[in-house]
């Protein structure tokens, strides 16, 4: 038995000479997986009857310049299916290969049992929700959450079928690639209800025009690969899914991004905050408005629902600021109504009520 705090594994998620995948970060630079990125840096999920740790990955390095690293660069852009006794992997599945477009993997995966079959559901910044078969991790469907031009569909094996005018390089400044880095699905954590059988996820409806630019390794200094980028100015949709079929059944638009978790309730609500500082509650079924309050400044945390004495309560932080803030009106795009928004840091209670 190793003593408590001991070291039990240690998994690198970017492959080493000799290792599998190691070949798909090309010739070019013999370095490019030293540097290579892959980081993770959003919690994963574990399945006791699998006994499965999932685990996502970040975007290679340098985050749009992919010259140097031609190839799918594993592991990252993927979610890890981990044996939580060794660390091994079991098995994976990528979501963007060879990712110049600063997309990352990382969002959160959702492991829920749908129509009786073993999936996780994960809402990725490339733009797509996924549904994968969390035994085996076959694809099983990908579906548009905002605007997607970078890809045109996927293969049967779930692999992206990419538009190589939407890929930046040294010459050519890929124009309107929806979505940006900033654009899809963000960190903000999106709900599955399970008897509803529905997924909500909130959406950033943002563009950008990019040109890739080679810069330097420099100790201590981040490595972007970026020459130009105009970010196109967007607006901001939370959108529920079937999570059986994907089909999209409804969808709220607004004029930012939606930037709150999304949490959904037994009583068929759904709630989520705007950059505004509303909080929001929504019909599961139709994507009505009920219910809205104006807190005072945005919101970027996320609503959680607790119950005292058998009464429900939802409690919401308010406070704007972050790379979070940052990113809904960044660069010439994005919404810049909201870069003078209130400060704040509030944390907001509220009774749900009975209806007879």
């Amino acid at each position: 038995m190793p003593r408590p705090g001991a070291q039990v594994w240690r998994r690198y998620t970017i492959p080493g000479p000799g290792e599998p995948g190691f070949d798909t970060w090309g010739t070019t630079d013999a370095d490019a997986w030293k540097y290579g990125g892959g980081s993770t840096w959003i919690t994963g999920s574990y399945d006791p009857q699998l006994d499965v740790l999932y685990w996502s990955t970040g975007n290679p390095n340098p985050d749009w310049d992919g010259e140097g690293r031609k190839g799918d660069n594993l592991y990252t852009n993927s979610t890890l299916a981990l044996d939580p006794d060794t660390g091994g992997i079991k098995f994976h599945y990528q979501y963007t290969p060879w990712d110049v477009w600063d997309f990352d993997g990382v969002n959160e995966t959702i492991l829920a049992n749908v129509d009786g079959k073993k999936v996780w559901l994960h809402g990725d910044r490339n733009g797509y929700l996924y549904k994968i078969d969390r035994t085996n991790g076959a694809f099983v469907w990908a579906k548009e959450i905002s605007k997607v031009n970078w890809a045109t569909g996927f293969t049967p094996e779930g692999r992206p079928i990419i538009d190589e005018t939407k890929v930046p390089t040294y010459t050519n400044k890929a124009m309107n690639v929806c979505p940006a880095s900033e654009g899809g699905k963000w960190w903000n954590p999106m709900s599955y209800h399970p008897i509803a059988r529905t997924v909500v996820v909130p959406s950033r409806e943002i563009c950008v025009d990019i040109l890739a630019g080679k810069s330097d390794r420099v100790e201590g200094k981040y490595n972007l690969g970026i020459a130009e980028a105009d970010w196109i100015k967007g607006y901001g949709q939370l959108v529920g899914f079937d999570a059986v079929t994907g089909e999209k059944t409804w969808t709220v638009k607004a004029p930012s991004p939606f930037t709150s978790g999304v949490l959904t309730t037994g009583g068929n609500l759904v709630f989520a905050g705007t950059p505004e500082g509303d909080f929001k509650a929504f019909d599961i079924r139709t994507g009505e408005e009920l219910w809205s309050y104006a807190t005072g400044s945005g919101i970027v945390g996320s609503p959680i629902a607790f119950a005292v004495d058998g009464k429900q309560y939802i409690a919401v932080p308010s406070g704007w600021g972050g790379w979070t803030g940052w990113a809904t009106w960044g660069g010439k795009g994005g919404a810049p109504h909201l870069k003078d928004n209130r400060k704040g840091g509030t944390l907001f209670v509220f009774a749900l009520f009975d209806v007879k």
